[in-house]
């Protein structure tokens, strides 16, 4: 129904690009792509009027809220990749959602598969603008960071969250963190296994001093030694994941 729609990526060069790029052109799409420039993309956006775009939420030059506002006649979908979704940022979606176009924001890192996913879906939509965040899970996983004194803004937030979110569909991981959760991390976020490993701790350290200790003592009681004060990275994940995955993310939320 469809198919045959023209969709605008932002190519940052990377060969998870080139393969989303080649799938849906596979399955009839017309793709395109442009430079990871806002610049550029509204350059694109322009010329080819396309249905559809995905690109970064944050680009040299013109981030996509820059892209947006500047946009006058011309109101594809979009999807908005971003390396995390605060309450801020939720409003910010809200208000161009409602003054532009359909915005769809998806965390990063995503899956080959889910991405493609949501783009078939968004080019199945009825064209009048809506918001429509489909990311319930990975925001209240957000906010109960948040809770647990984990603010959004550092990297040890965003490792974090991604590793709850695997360790719950795949408890083995935390067993594994050294030589399988750490390098997939680092290998996602451009950055090293021993960096991940700090910027976790940091983040424990730091919620170990703001964060709700009736929160942390419901979820983790008396399983962490006293004399460290503090779980360990495996240890947080596996528990908080465990925590989730048994009660569900909303028992948490509800405290």
């Amino acid at each position: 129904m469809c198919k045959g729609m023209k969709i605008l990526i932002s190519d940052d060069g990377s060969d998870f690009v080139k393969v989303c790029r080649n799938t849906l052109t596979q399955k009839g799409y017309h793709v395109s792509s442009c430079g990871r420039d806002g610049d550029q993309v509204f350059a694109a956006i322009q010329s080819e009027h396309p249905d559809l775009v995905v690109m970064n939420l944050y680009m040299r030059q013109m981030d996509a809220i820059a892209v947006l506002e500047n946009l006058d006649e011309i109101h594809p979908r979009f999807i908005l990749l971003t390396p995390f979704i605060d309450a801020v940022t939720v409003q910010i979606f809200t208000q161009r959602a409602q003054e532009t176009a359909r915005c769809h924001p998806i965390l990063l890192p995503v899956k080959m598969e889910t991405l493609i996913k949501r783009i078939e879906r968004l080019c199945a939509l009825p064209a009048s603008p809506a918001f429509e965040p489909d990311l319930p899970t990975t925001q209240a996983l957000t906010d109960l960071l948040h809770r647990l004194g984990i603010p959004a803004h550092i990297s040890g937030h965003t490792y974090l969250r991604c590793s709850i979110e695997m360790a719950v569909e795949d408890p083995d991981i935390t067993r594994r963190i050294t030589t399988r959760l750490y390098p997939k991390l680092a290998e996602r976020f451009h950055s090293t296994p021993s960096r991940v490993e700090r910027a976790m701790r940091h983040a424990l350290e730091v919620a170990w001093t703001r964060g709700d200790s009736r929160l942390m003592e419901q979820i983790f009681g008396r399983t962490i030694s006293d004399s460290r004060g503090r779980p360990t990275n495996s240890e947080f994940i596996a528990m908080l994941a465990d925590y989730i995955r048994i009660n569900g993310i909303s028992a948490c939320m509800s405290e």
